[in-house]
């Protein structure tokens, strides 16, 4: 027998009601067994025409770590491994992070996050500039 993992989320971590941007998550614990898969989905609301959905996670006695991200165009990076991948659904308007092989380190409170991302489309486009 295995010890279970034991994974929390966070209701809603980035409100703006007033622009109509919002996200929100299951706030049911979840368990699952050493080895085995799990998937945690945010489902989000926007007017942000280029956005960005970091995760992070929270251990107890540690500080916030950043996990990985998507933009709106499918496109992002990922820096806690191969174990940990995101499946962005933009005509849902929801995100699923996905951690395979779950390890005993593994258990945390994970967060999803909305945020504007003009900043990068903004550089993206200073990029192709200097290219022409």
């Amino acid at each position: 027998i295995f010890p279970s993992l034991q994974f929390t989320y966070n209701r809603k971590i980035c409100t703006n009601n007033s622009l109509g941007n919002s996200v929100s998550q299951d706030i049911s614990p979840l368990s699952a067994i050493k080895g085995s898969t799990v998937t945690i989905k945010c489902s989000y609301s926007t007017s942000y025409s280029n956005f960005v959905l970091p995760w992070y996670r929270h251990k107890p006695q540690e500080s916030l770590e950043f996990l990985l991200l998507k933009y709106w165009d499918d496109d992002g990076y990922n820096l806690a491994g191969d174990r940990f991948s995101l499946d962005l659904k933009t005509n849902q308007k929801s995100i699923t992070l996905t951690i395979k092989d779950l390890q005993l380190s593994d258990s945390a409170v994970y967060y999803c996050e909305l945020k504007d991302s003009r900043k990068r489309n903004s550089s993206s486009n200073a990029k192709e500039k200097k290219k022409k």
